[in-house]
């Protein structure tokens, strides 16, 4: 059997071919908006920003400013309470965490954040930023997330 003999026996294109491709394509574009949330919403690691501090590395900045949490990760919400201009270039670069601070030290929370970019360049969580979201699941299949804008926040 030939390639255009496949043709006489199938048909070329009519009703059904027009209606299959047409519902192909109507779930391709509903799907697309789906999946596109995957790459666009997807969580970059962050921490708060300090403005003394950006002439240093990450990693510097991390240890200088940046209290762990309880598992000993880097705090993504918070930061020392300390003043960073009373400090010289050369105290950064030879920074010790112990003898800088003591337990006595405070934290408080991020007002800007740096989000590293080891993945994603950019994506919704780094463009908008929000004080608190809440996740509600649907038919636990479906899930939304509900959020509240910055309290200090301009919306227009």
């Amino acid at each position: 059997m030939k390639y255009d003999d496949v043709y006489d026996f199938v048909g070329q294109v009519g009703v059904f071919q027009v209606c299959a491709s047409s519902c192909l394509l109507l779930y391709c574009l509903f799907a697309l908006d789906s999946m596109t949330m995957i790459f666009a919403g997807a969580d970059m690691p962050h921490f708060c920003q300090v403005e003394e501090l950006e002439n240093l590395s990450y990693d510097l900045q991390k240890l200088i400013a940046i209290p762990l949490d309880g598992s000993g990760a880097v705090s993504s919400c918070e930061m020392f309470n300390l003043d960073y201009s009373n400090y010289s270039m050369e105290d950064y670069l030879t920074w010790n965490r112990t003898l800088m601070m003591d337990n006595n030290t405070g934290v408080v929370p991020c007002s800007k954040w740096i989000y590293e970019q080891v993945v994603f360049v950019s994506t919704i969580v780094s463009r908008v930023r929000v004080d608190s979201c809440q996740l509600t699941v649907y038919n636990g299949t479906n899930a939304a997330f509900e959020c509240s804008p910055p309290s200090n926040a301009n919306v227009s």
